[in-house]
């Protein structure tokens, strides 16, 4: 859930280059050895999208910090489509 919140946070707070966090996502993944798990990015979206247990981790993290209880699942989720499109 803080990664939700701080994706969030930092695509509605500040400027950010779009191509310079796709090419750090892949670096990352190159580096992990995880680029076949990003691979198929809408597929993984639609998992989180629809995850039931992600869901509730997110509103328990809602209901433990106050700076986060405004943000609803679906606002993640919409700036997660907009960092991996």
């Amino acid at each position: 859930p803080r990664d939700f919140y701080d994706a969030y946070i930092l695509t509605t707070t500040q400027k950010f280059d779009k191509s310079l966090f796709a090419d750090a996502l892949r670096a990352t993944a190159n580096h992990r050895g995880t680029t076949q798990q990003i691979a198929d990015v809408p597929s993984i979206l639609h998992n989180i999208e629809e995850s039931p247990e992600l869901k509730t981790m997110w509103e328990k993290y809602r209901k433990q910090f106050a700076y986060a209880a405004d943000i609803e699942y679906g606002q993640i989720m919409a700036v997660l489509k907009v960092l991996t499109e």
